[in-house]
This record gives structure tokens, C-alpha cells and sequence, in this order.
């Protein structure tokens, strides 16, 4: 097989250099050339096996979590395995370039040591983070590499490996993750990965929200959704499935929480589902999936012990419910003006207009699964208003009715 033209890696390297010399005017830039880089087609089933099944949203909220959600300096919270850690930090790289505004935020939040600077923590990102991810990460692929060659299994250039994708609302990411390990763990033996998708919450208005899907389904031969009563309410499922099945991407439902393959509505239903309540659902399901990848029926597996695990993650699974709350004399339900002064708290320190949903939650002590109907109901009165990214991040901003509101009140913040 032949070896990854080594100017990629020099490339990435470069970049990094150069971030942590940038000035505020230019770190942009230089995050871009870094994940153009390590978008390298050479390096894109690498990468995919990095990333596939890596939980990105729980380790950055409980790593904000240690920063009391965003109020005092926090720590990234890495894992101990490496593969982990290097499949984390490409996600993050790929989320720092999508967004400048949000780098400063968990700069802010992690980096910023003593400085007042916001650029000095975008330097120490790219000394404590960036460039031993560019060392380890090289090191990684190379090892690989000759790894793949002894074997004979193509996964560089060339590699053409399968890949299930596995679509989920949020809440339901504990059951699409032993979806994805089983499926991974049937079919090891054939070159198979799994990537897991999650719902954004809501359509990204005004973001090209077809290209994060089609980037999604890139490479994937099947895709598993994974339906319950309150998945089918959400748009993304009815998104990404519709585009799967337009690509002529093989379709499986699993259904669950009281739904039945035989209820599903069109397009669902023109595909074969499987219900978790089966006889045997796990044996239906990778049968399924392996008559789509044209593999062998596993059998040597404890579908039993599937069906105990699927059953025990829906069983864990929490809906968001909206806690209700009392209003004030000042006409606003208290939750929602603590939203809208620590919006003003944070704005007036100088951060910036924009701030993620899970930094209001803490700022405002309110939970983060409270937090979203608040949110919207600041934003109906356009005191507040939510930004929805393609990458499925959301922020709240303070709108000049947010600001006039509080003054109006006598509530703005010191």
C-alpha cells in the first residue's frame, strides 16, 4: 500500500506554527489550514475510525462542567485511551475553524491563564493542545500504516471501508451507542465502522444544513435510525433518512418506546424495521445490516445479552421537560431574568455577543434540559435571540430589547 505523502503531515504542522504566532485578526485562518489539512482525503478513513462512536458532547460538557459552566478557568477533561483523545481533538479542531466566536469562548473558559488577552489563550491552545496532537497524531497514522501493510487491510489512500450510519435524537445517544458497538463488534472482521449521528435540536436557519448531512452520509453503505414516538417529532431523523434513502443508502428502523415498525409513517415505513421488542431484535437488526453490507449473518454473538442492553438504555432514557416557574412583578418568570442578566453580566465583562447553550445554563443555574423552552420563550419576545450552526451548536445572544427590558426594570446588572 502506499504511504501518506508526508507533506500532509507537514502541512498540519505548519499551520499549527503559525497559530501559535497568529494575532486575533489571523488565528482564523491558520484553524482553517489546519482542518483543511486534516481533511486530506489520504487521511479520511483514518480519521473516521478515530471518530466513530467518540461522544463528543459529553466530554465537553463535563469538562465545562468543571469550569461551573463557563464561571471560573476549567480543564478539557481527556480521556486516558489515545485513540480517544485524537479522535476528540479532531472533532474540536473541526469545530474551532467552523467558528472563531466559539474559540474564543473555550479559550476563555480552559486557556486563559491570568492573561486578559484573549489571543495568549489561543496561543497556549495551540502549545498545550494543538502541537502534541500534531506529533501524536503523525505518529499514529504512520504506526498504521505499517500496520495495515503487514496485514494486507487497506485503510490509508486507498482504503475503501464500510461504514453504518446510526441516526438518533440526543436524548437517545445511550441506545445508538450499543447499536454502534455491537454492529462494530459483528463485523470487525470485514473493515466495518460505524458513525454516529445526533440530532441538532432544531434546523440551523440560515446554514447550509443539507452539506452537514451529505458530509454525514458520506461513505456509508447503511444507515440504522433509530425511532422512537418522540424521534419522529424531531426534523433531523426525517432529514438525514430522506437524504439517505435520495443516495440510495440502505435504511433499517429500530423502533422503540412503544413504537412498532408497523406504525411508522412514509418514508419509514417503505423500509424493513426491526422492533427492540422482538423475539430476537439484535439478530434481525445486523442480519439486516449485513445483507445491505453483503456480509456473512453473524451468529456467534449473545443476542440475548443485546437485547438486555438496548432494553436498559431505553429504559434510561430522559425526554427535556421545561420546568414551570412563577413570574415576578416585573412580568418575566425569575429563571428567564437570571437568562437575560447573566447575558448582560457576560457582555458588559466584554465576551462576546454570542454564548453557548450549555455556558447559560450554568451562568443562570438552570438545567441545560430546562434551559431550551426559556430560551425560546425569550426569543418569541425578541429579548433574546438563538443562533443555530450547521455544526449543531445553539447560542443566546441579548438582543437591544433584552438590554432595554433590564433597564427598563431597574434589573441591569453592576
Amino acid at each position: 500500500m502506499s504511504a501518506i505523502d508526508s507533506t500532509v503531515f507537514d502541512d498540519i504542522e505548519s499551520a499549527v506554527s503559525d497559530l501559535r504566532g497568529s494575532t486575533l485578526q489571523t488565528f482564523p485562518h491558520a484553524l482553517k489550514r489546519l482542518s483543511d489539512a486534516l481533511r486530506s482525503p489520504a487521511l479520511a478513513n483514518i480519521n473516521n475510525s478515530l471518530t466513530a462512536g467518540v461522544d463528543f458532547e459529553a466530554f465537553y460538557n463535563q469538562s465545562l462542567a468543571s469550569a461551573g459552566g463557563g464561571l471560573v478557568h476549567g480543564q478539557l477533561l481527556w480521556p486516558a485511551e489515545r485513540e480517544k483523545e485524537l479522535g476528540l481533538t479532531l472533532i474540536l479542531i473541526e469545530r474551532l475553524a467552523r467558528d472563531p466566536n466559539w474559540t474564543i469562548q473555550v479559550c476563555r473558559i480552559f486557556f486563559a491563564l491570568g492573561s486578559s488577552k484573549k489571543i495568549d489563550a489561543v496561543h497556549t491552545l495551540a502549545s498545550q493542545v494543538l502541537r502534541p496532537f500534531a506529533r501524536n497524531y503523525r505518529r499514529y497514522v504512520e504506526r498504521q500504516l505499517r500496520d495495515q501493510d503487514a496485514s494486507g487491510e487497506a485503510l490509508g489512500m486507498a482504503g475503501t471501508r464500510r461504514r453504518i450510519f446510526v441516526s438518533h435524537i440526543h436524548e437517545e445517544a445511550a441506545l445508538a451507542k450499543v447499536i454502534c458497538d455491537w454492529a462494530t463488534d459483528a463485523f470487525k472482521g470485514s473493515g466495518v465502522t460505524a458513525f454516529v449521528s445526533s440530532d441538532r435540536q432544531s434546523l440551523p436557519a440560515g446554514r447550509k444544513w443539507l452539506d452537514v448531512v451529505k458530509a454525514n452520509l458520506e461513505g456509508s453503505e447503511v444507515a440504522i435510525a433509530v425511532l422512537s414516538p418522540e424521534a419522529l417529532t424531531r426534523p433531523w431523523p426525517n432529514i438525514e433518512l430522506g437524504a439517505a434513502w435520495i443516495r440510495e443508502i440502505a435504511v433499517i428502523p429500530f423502533c422503540h418506546s412503544g413504537l412498532s415498525a408497523n406504525d411508522l409513517p412514509r418514508p419509514f415505513s417503505d423500509f424493513q424495521g426491526v422492533n427492540i421488542d422482538n423475539r430476537d431484535p439484535g439478530r434481525d437488526l445486523l442480519g439486516g445490516v449485513a445483507d445491505a453490507l453483503k456480509l456473512q449473518h453473524p451468529e456467534n454473538l449473545d443476542f440475548v445479552r443485546f437485547s438486555r442492553e438496548a432494553m436498559a438504555a431505553m429504559l434510561s432514557i430522559k425526554y427535556a421537560a421545561v420546568e414551570p416557574s412563577s413570574k415576578p412583578e416585573a412580568g418575566l418568570p425569575d429563571v428567564q431574568v437570571r437568562i437575560l442578566q447573566f447575558l448582560a453580566a457576560q457582555l458588559n465583562d466584554g465576551v462576546g455577543e454570542e454564548l453557548p447553550m450549555e455556558v447559560v445554563a450554568g451562568g443562570a443555574n438552570i438545567r441545560p434540559a430546562s434551559l431550551k423552552g426559556h430560551a425560546q420563550a425569550l426569543h418569541d419576545q425578541r429579548l433574546a435571540h438563538i443562533d443555530y450552526y450547521s455544526t449543531g451548536d445553539v447560542t443566546l445572544r441579548l438582543t437591544a430589547g433584552g438590554s432595554e427590558w433590564l433597564e427598563r426594570h431597574h434589573l441591569m446588572p453592576d
